[in-house]
């Protein structure tokens, strides 16, 4: 319980630590927050977050499309062991 307590206590430092980095100490004119922010504004990173979503969006329907599939012959494959081997036409 200790243990899991300093692990804990470690973790939130070690994340307050980053956090306070990322937010108050200057690289340069600005800090690491707003290098992020001006980063993900540009035209590229825009297009990117446009193509991830779209891939995403793809591989989501994919996914859906292949589980449809694989219920509906997990349902004719019950049906014809309830009828004994006979399939019949829906």
């Amino acid at each position: 319980m200790i243990v899991r307590s300093v692990k804990l206590l470690w973790s939130l430092l070690v994340f307050a630590a980053v956090l306070w980095f990322a937010l108050f100490v200057e690289l340069g004119e600005r800090t690491l927050f707003q290098h992020i922010l001006r980063i993900a504004q540009t035209d590229e990173a825009q297009d990117l977050g446009r193509e991830v979503n779209e891939a995403g969006r793809r591989a989501s329907e994919e996914v859906e499309r292949t589980v449809e599939e694989s219920a509906r012959e997990r349902l004719e494959r019950e049906l014809s062991d309830e009828d004994g081997g006979v399939a019949q036409e829906p």
